[in-house]
């Protein structure tokens, strides 16, 4: 009898761990884009950075954030687009539809010029896509070609689905 309890521990056990790693893993968001050239990408997530929240049926909202250790506030990268299909924004008046670009640190949006986002695949755990675009930096008034962007997050507990 009590081998059977010191291997129905080590099986709970060993169940509790593998559902903690298959949760942690089904959690892991990375995204990359290239914004005037430079790289801009990050992994990982929190509740409210690098996840896909819906804030009502048909619309999501999702901020792309570098997770790593950073002084004051991160560069990031937030959008509000239909939860399927092509949501393409033009400049600042869209309705529900939004993108804005902040390099960190400052209070400086970029404004967006026109940005498409391309959801690829939405199932009932994960998001993923493309984007690309123009933005438009508010110093210079220059284009800011938004290039190659891509997206894999899953969504937050904080979504009213």
């Amino acid at each position: 009898m009590k081998h059977l309890k010191f291997t129905t521990s080590i099986f709970f056990s060993a169940m509790l761990f593998a559902a903690c790693f298959s949760a942690n893993a089904a959690g892991d968001a990375s995204f990359s884009c290239k914004i005037d050239g430079k790289d801009f990408s990050g992994k990982g997530n929190s509740s409210y950075a690098n996840v896909a929240i819906v804030t009502r049926p048909g619309l999501i909202n999702f901020v792309l954030v570098p997770m790593e250790k950073q002084q004051g506030v991160p560069p990031q990268f937030n959008f509000f687009v239909a939860d399927h299909g092509v949501t393409t924004i033009h400049a600042a008046n869209n309705g529900d539809f939004a993108a804005k670009y902040s390099p960190g640190g400052i209070d400086n949006d970029y404004k967006c010029k026109e940005i498409a986002v391309n959801i690829t695949s939405s199932g009932a755990s994960r998001v993923t896509g493309t984007f690309l675009g123009t933005l438009i930096d508010p110093k210079t008034n220059k284009e800011v070609a938004v290039t190659d962007g891509k997206f894999d997050m899953p969504y937050s507990p904080y979504s009213k689905k």
